[in-house]
């Protein structure tokens, strides 16, 4: 895609959340993710991908903030991304994450255009965008990981993939607050691996992290 002019304050900003993340001293996947979000703010006028309109916020609140599960994605390589619509997490996943594959489910056809659009101008050959609803979606292959970032409450969310899920399937979901009660009533088909606080003060990110772990379908049918 065409250049535009740097901005000093948001490309530091960047640098610094992905030194953060662990994640510095890779110009090239500085510019993608900067490419990536100058998409996503061109889109956004139009579309309204996301509640916010400027390039600095878009880095901080979502680019860097998907990035925060980069190192819980472990070993798993197909990773599927459930009401992507901007293409977050699963797009500065995928651009940080080459090794892996990402399928972005999103059922606005809008927001369906605008990944398709992403996959395009970024080159990324490891992501894949599907538009339908989640309760639609029969994958030929089961997702070994799922991740599911601002899509809907963890009560409501988990019954909604329980077609998707196998035994050993990994499930993040971050949630801004502990979610006690939803925890306390989990599906039987699911087990609590872990729940870390995850903090980076240099990003202002303060949060918790459901790590799930389906336990089969054969658990209630």
């Amino acid at each position: 895609m065409a250049e535009l002019p740097e901005d000093p304050e948001v490309t530091a900003s960047l640098r610094v959340g992905l030194q953060a993340l662990q994640l510095g001293g890779n110009a090239e996947l500085e510019q993608r993710l900067l490419d990536y979000a100058r998409l996503l703010q061109r889109w956004n006028q139009r579309y309204g991908l996301s509640g916010t309109h400027k390039l600095s916020e878009l880095i901080t609140r979502h680019v860097l903030d998907s990035l925060t599960l980069h190192p819980y994605l472990g070993v798993f390589c197909r990773w599927l991304d459930v009401g992507s619509g901007a293409g977050l997490p699963g797009v500065p996943l995928a651009l940080a994450s080459v090794a892996q594959r990402f399928t972005l489910l999103e059922r606005s056809l809008n927001k369906a255009r605008f990944l398709r659009q992403v996959k395009l101008e970024l080159g990324i050959d490891h992501l894949s965008v599907v538009h339908t609803e989640l309760q639609h979606y029969e994958p030929q292959s089961l997702p070994e990981g799922i991740l599911a970032r601002a899509v809907m409450p963890l009560a409501k969310l988990l019954p909604c993939l329980r077609h998707l899920c196998r035994r050993g399937t990994r499930v993040l979901v971050p949630q801004g607050r502990y979610p006690a009660a939803a925890l306390a009533t989990l599906p039987d088909y699911f087990r609590l691996l872990d729940c870390p606080r995850i903090v980076l003060r240099e990003l202002s990110v303060e949060r918790y992290l459901v790590i799930l772990e389906g336990r089969g379908r054969e658990n209630g049918g």
